[in-house]
């Protein structure tokens, strides 16, 4: 009689210790905190310095859209104006990485913030003619890539959920 009483005890206790460690796990899970979109922007930003493919890809939500605008001479001849754009989308597989690999090097990124405050798609109809529809709902983080005569930018579109890169406009 004993021996089931301590062998009752002994599988109560063992019981116990699996709920106990059940709840903490489940507990540490509900601490951590979601990545923010800045968090997320910076993240991205560091990949493209890097020049690291497989970084990029992980924390780009595939199809990635890529809109690149060139700043050209304005026909007055005095300053700059928006040129020539290019839209492509990029697609995650076999060949993505070879897509992605000569846009990470066109691009460095000198600013240190990832400016959320007051970025909308708006302020870049003229930018993203024709393309707004691909950057609708997303979360909106601006670069300045700080190259002097002209405001050269990076504008990143995150998925609201995964904060993962959904669009890219680079002029």
């Amino acid at each position: 009689m004993n021996m089931d009483i301590t062998n009752y005890f002994y599988k109560y206790n063992q019981v116990k210790h699996l709920f106990l460690m059940i709840f903490m796990s489940l507990f540490i899970l509900a601490c951590q905190a979601d990545t923010t979109t800045s968090e997320s922007a910076l993240q991205i930003k560091s990949s493209i310095n890097s020049n690291n493919v497989e970084l990029f890809e992980s924390l780009t939500d595939f199809p990635l859209t890529v809109n690149e605008q060139v700043w050209e001479s304005a026909t007055d001849g005095h300053g700059f104006v928006l040129g020539k754009r290019s839209d492509k989308t990029i697609v995650q597989g076999s060949s993505s990485a070879l897509e992605i690999k000569p846009l990470l090097e066109s691009i460095n990124i000198q600013g240190m913030s990832a400016i959320t405050d007051g970025i909308t798609l708006s302020l870049f109809s003229e930018e993203l003619t024709n393309q707004t529809q691909n950057w609708k709902n997303l979360d909106l983080v601006l670069f300045k890539r700080g190259e002097g005569d002209v405001e050269h930018v990076v504008l990143l579109g995150l998925n609201k959920k995964t904060k993962k890169l959904h669009s890219i406009y680079i002029n």
